[in-house]
């Protein structure tokens, strides 16, 4: 795989340090181990414990980016002549997600890469209007913005084949919502999986995928299975729940100075233990639960967060909603609900949206643990939603 750098020799804003080092590695053969020497340093996610350097190689990068030109990875199309994709990169670089799906394979197939400085809802708009994106990269919280904004153009879509989902898992509800507003029956929606650990892709929906809700099956050279996380060499059948092992050359070289960490995520057969409860259906294609750390027991019974966040966010009253578990003597731990009321929904009390996730649902997932309304979910960049803070502040208010 070539990447193909341009410098621009008209820079003024360049510093003279800076200037002197692109004359050195201009002229210079760089000796590189592609599978040892770190081509990007990005930081783990950090919402379920502490962020950490992962050292991804240039044979990790240049992998995946190949990875997912194959078949069963994404739709991006080869340049031609008469024809040039166009990504709205409002993704980050700095993660991998951006830096994989948008910059590296956007460099290999030639690609139309229009960058934001930001995110603002009418400049983004803007730019999907003004440059009629053939792929859309977006995590959930884009989805539902395209999904239910009314100042959306949906003749901006007309050159779209595809829209790729992922960082974090998307609701079914926002995925019908979003095929159905844009209607157009060329255009196919994918979800994919990853971890800043594999580069990031590891499995992907194939195209024109039907089973929404899950994330596909592995891309070339990926592996995926579900092992019984209570016994750890048990792997599990179709529909069984278990934490997801993943493996495959994107996997990365290890955490920077930190040893300990990178033998308890990568065993001994280079399997990555991701931390993600999963399963997957009789044709391979794999479903995520939720996290592993962040199930909640009752009475020994497990309970998915975002299980009960995708009920309460099917209310017509909720924006959106977090889940978490705390303490309680009698059944060990119990749910408790984070709601954002939509606009003029201020009304609707904890008690009615208390009814309807009961009704759903049996009687150790109900929310016993109260609602408590605000005004935003905490998340981070990828818009993953950090229960870890919703639970560090509900500690620090019992003890108040």
């Amino acid at each position: 795989m070539s990447f193909y750098w341009v410098l621009l020799k008209k820079a003024p804003f360049l510093s003279s340090k800076w200037r002197k080092t692109l004359e050195i590695f201009s002229t210079k053969n760089l000796d590189i181990n592609a599978k040892e020497d770190v081509f990007l340093l990005p930081h783990s996610s950090g919402t379920s414990g502490f962020p950490k350097s992962v050292m991804l190689t240039h044979f990790n990068m240049s992998s995946n980016a190949m990875q997912f030109l194959q078949p069963g990875g994404t739709n991006h199309q080869i340049a031609t002549t008469n024809y040039q994709d166009t990504y709205i990169c409002l993704l980050p670089f700095f993660h991998t997600y951006g830096v994989t799906l948008l910059m590296n394979t956007g460099f290999q197939t030639g690609a139309k890469l229009v960058t934001l400085p930001q995110f603002e809802v009418q400049s983004y708009l803007k730019s999907i209007d003004d440059h009629k994106p053939t792929a859309m990269h977006v995590v959930p919280p884009l989805a539902t913005l395209l999904a239910q904004h009314p100042a959306l153009k949906v003749e901006s879509f007309s050159q779209t084949h595809t829209i790729f989902c992922g960082a974090a898992p998307m609701s079914v509800q926002t995925s019908v919502k979003l095929i159905e507003r844009l209607n157009n029956p060329n255009l196919s929606l994918q979800e994919g999986y990853g971890l800043s650990e594999t580069s990031p892709g590891v499995l992907m929906a194939p195209l024109g995928n039907t089973r929404l809700g899950s994330c596909g099956a592995p891309i070339s050279r990926s592996k995926a299975k579900v092992i019984n996380h209570e016994i750890s060499d048990q792997a599990l059948g179709p529909y069984q729940h278990g934490e997801l092992y993943v493996s495959g050359p994107q996997v990365m070289k290890g955490y920077l100075n930190n040893p300990k960490a990178t033998n308890e995520i990568i065993d001994e057969d280079g399997w990555v233990r991701t931390g993600d409860v999963a399963y997957y259906d009789d044709d391979g294609n794999f479903y995520i639960v939720d996290r592993l750390k962040e199930l909640i027991k009752v009475k020994g019974l497990q309970v998915a967060p975002a299980e009960l966040e995708n009920i309460l966010n099917s209310h017509p009253a909720v924006a959106e909603a977090a889940v978490i578990g705390i303490p309680d003597v009698q059944a060990g731990e119990l749910p408790r609900a984070y709601v954002v009321r939509k606009p003029g929904m201020a009304s609707v009390s904890d008690a009615e949206i208390q009814a309807f996730v009961d009704s759903k649902v049996s009687s150790h997932k109900q929310i016993k643990g109260g609602i408590e309304f605000r005004s935003a979910i905490p998340k981070n960049n990828m818009g993953k939603i950090l229960r870890r803070e919703l639970r560090v502040e509900y500690a620090n208010n019992q003890q108040q």
